[in-house]
């Protein structure tokens, strides 16, 4: 039989056997992290995770709101890993589950394209990017000192450059402004979060080996998409729970639609739990063409 043509742009795809090995590599690095996170072991290690699920749980719903019309003013995550999203307009409906099912989609669709697409190359990318975007553009006042601060640090270092006679002090000058602007940022965790996550994964697929990228995106898949799952479920036994003034997702879902909390709960456990399951089933089957060419 013909040899499937190869777009010599794109990795060679993995066998389904290999794919199934890291779909286990990638499921024991999220047991382990479930289970240290259940016992609060180990908790500087896992924090950076608590704020990332933090992350992508709100833009979700700052995205649906753009989606659905309306406007993302801005997202903020706190130090004990929860966080507040301010939209205006955009519906309800979309707006308010997209938070924790927003998380799932995420782990889900990014579980499938890093054992789909040939390239994970272009995954880093779209995520990195999707990462530094978003803190960027909607984390508040800290994304306008950094972008001062940055660009203020860079133009005295090229101005040493040119000034040989003032070189050492304005190159002086430009670290000084570099560690004030982190100083003043530093407060802002969405904002860091962002820009350390998106550069990571950047650095990852540009450097590290396809192994260790798609290892690395599983097992991110895994700890977003069922920490979603997670934390959408603990709400049962805290229905009512707030931030401040801010009631949760749920609360506020059924306060909108004047159906019980509960329910809530339940059908965004439930679809969160189909996300993962679907995507799990969909990334890790054999599929009939690679059946195919495996027995030609």
């Amino acid at each position: 039989m013909r040899n499937p043509t190869i777009d010599p742009t794109m990795s060679t795809p993995l066998s389904p056997e290999r794919r199934r090995q890291e779909l286990l590599l990638a499921g024991g690095a999220f047991l382990l992290v479930f289970i240290l996170w259940q016992t609060n072991a180990v908790t500087m290690l896992l924090y950076p995770f608590r704020l990332l699920v933090t992350f992508v749980h709100e833009t979700g719903h700052g995205l649906a709101a753009l989606i659905s019309g309306g406007q993302f003013l801005q997202f903020r995550v706190d130090p004990n890993g929860a966080g507040i999203a301010s939209t205006a307009g955009g519906n309800p409906l979309l707006v308010l589950p997209m938070g924790y099912i927003g998380a799932a989609l995420f782990g889900a669709v990014l579980l499938y394209v890093t054992n789909r697409m040939s390239n994970t190359r272009r995954v880093t990318t779209t995520v990195g990017i999707y990462f530094i975007l978003s803190a960027l553009l909607f984390t508040g006042d800290g994304r306008y000192w950094l972008l001062f601060g940055v660009a203020a640090a860079l133009g005295l270092w090229m101005l040493a450059e040119r000034w040989q006679e003032r070189r050492l002090g304005l190159r002086f000058l430009s670290a000084i402004v570099a560690l004030l602007t982190i100083f003043v940022i530093r407060d802002n965790i969405a904002l860091i979060v962002g820009l350390i996550s998106g550069a990571v994964i950047l650095a990852l697929g540009a450097l590290a080996p396809r192994s260790v990228t798609v290892f690395v995106l599983n097992a991110l898949s895994f700890i977003v998409g069922f920490n979603a799952i997670n934390d959408v479920s603990s709400l049962w036994n805290n229905p009512g729970g707030s931030l401040g003034m801010v009631r949760n997702d749920a609360y506020a879902m059924a306060e909108y639609t004047h159906l019980p909390v509960h329910l809530w709960i339940i059908l965004w456990t439930l679809t969160a739990l189909a996300l993962m399951g679907v995507s799990i089933y969909l990334s890790f089957r054999r599929r009939r063409t690679e059946s195919q060419i495996s027995t030609s």
